[in-house]
């Protein structure tokens, strides 16, 4: 194979390569604040630094973390026209406001809450 031949399978062998990996390159959603989102969350029992003892109502504020290297950001639950509050090991799916941006990868929509740097919860935002 002459130097040619080598020199044109390496700029197809790149081209193929950059083309994959923009293929595989994260697709970001970006959701305005205050935007009405929908997500199944479960609050958990309190176990050591984990969970809560008491139920959360429509208002409560934690702050979601998606996954490592994105900011938490606080959201406004809304368990719906029910005074019945959610309790530590049920879940339920929830309507969230968030006060800031949220930015979340369309890949990993779940998420942590976190009450005064405690994980209280886990969810799932719904699509």
């Amino acid at each position: 194979m002459d130097r040619c031949s080598t020199r044109i399978i390496g700029l197809v062998l790149a081209a193929v390569v950059s083309t994959a990996a923009i293929a595989a390159a994260p697709h970001w959603l970006d959701f305005p604040a205050g935007a009405p989102l929908r997500a199944t969350v479960t609050l958990l029992p309190k176990q050591g630094d984990v969970g809560r003892e008491t139920p959360i109502y429509t208002g409560y504020a934690p702050q979601l973390a998606f996954h490592p290297g994105t900011a938490e950001v606080t959201c406004r639950l809304d368990l719906g026209d029910s005074d019945d509050g959610l309790a530590p090991g049920a879940t339920r799916t929830v309507g969230v406001k968030c006060d800031d941006v949220l930015k979340v990868r369309e890949d990993k929509l779940s998420f942590s809450l976190f009450e005064g740097g405690r994980k209280v919860g886990e969810g799932v935002l719904l699509r």
